[in-house]
């Protein structure tokens, strides 16, 4: 967001670095939650069946609210922004 609103990074590679990085902890702090429910000894069988499907619902809830605050965004706020004939 930071360079999104300042332009301070305007090498390519440097962003496509960043944005794998940022991929890499997520996907790592994803499977770090599905393993902490997993091997917990203060959840019972039945109770970690039920904490990892409220996780994944939780997460596919998310998914879809950025999906929609994207489309929503995209046809009101940044609507004004069209790309000019330069950049076709």
């Amino acid at each position: 967001m930071l360079n999104a609103a300042t332009l301070f990074c305007k090498n390519i590679y440097i962003l496509f670095g960043l944005m794998v990085f940022v991929g890499l902890m997520g996907g790592a702090q994803y499977v770090n939650v599905f393993y902490q429910i997993k091997g917990s000894d203060k959840l019972h069988k039945t109770d970690k069946e039920l904490a990892i499907n409220m996780t994944s619902m939780a997460n596919d809830l998310g998914v879809l609210a950025a999906s929609i605050t994207a489309l929503v965004l995209s046809l009101t706020v940044f609507a004004k922004y069209q790309p000019s004939k330069d950049d076709e």
